[in-house]
């Protein structure tokens, strides 16, 4: 009996593909609404820093509003950690929205919240 392989995103692979090259300083995702591309960029993140735990990564992930942030990206990313049985709630900061993976970290933050964009910096920034 064959084995069911399940075929990556291809969001997924393009992020793969050109995260690794030290000269690409953006990489923009294409795709319709529920193309899969924040999905595929938080699975690449999620593998990365549990790859790589001590590697202290700033990661931040935002959207227009917390509101939105709240109902799609962040649900998405503690959906994915749960079925991958890697949640941890001890690693959760829930009241400022910070998940640590080792000594990587990752904020999710709306960007309606001006005093949070002041003096922001990251290593990495999903918009």
């Amino acid at each position: 009996m064959g084995q069911i392989q399940k075929k990556k995103n291809p969001n997924l692979e393009f992020i793969d593909k050109h995260i690794k090259d030290a000269y690409i300083r953006y990489i923009r995702l294409e795709g319709g609404t529920r193309s899969g591309k924040t999905w595929s960029f938080l699975e690449y993140i999620i593998g990365f820093c549990y790859a790589f735990p001590n590697i202290g990564l700033e990661i931040a992930i935002t959207r227009k509003t917390l509101a939105s942030l709240k109902s799609t990206a962040l649900k998405d990313f503690l959906f994915i950690v749960k079925d991958w049985n890697i949640y941890k709630d001890s690693d959760y900061n829930k009241t400022d929205h910070i998940y640590r993976i080792g000594s990587n970290t990752i904020s999710f933050f709306g960007a309606d919240n001006d005093d949070k964009l002041r003096g922001f910096s990251c290593d990495i920034l999903y918009c």
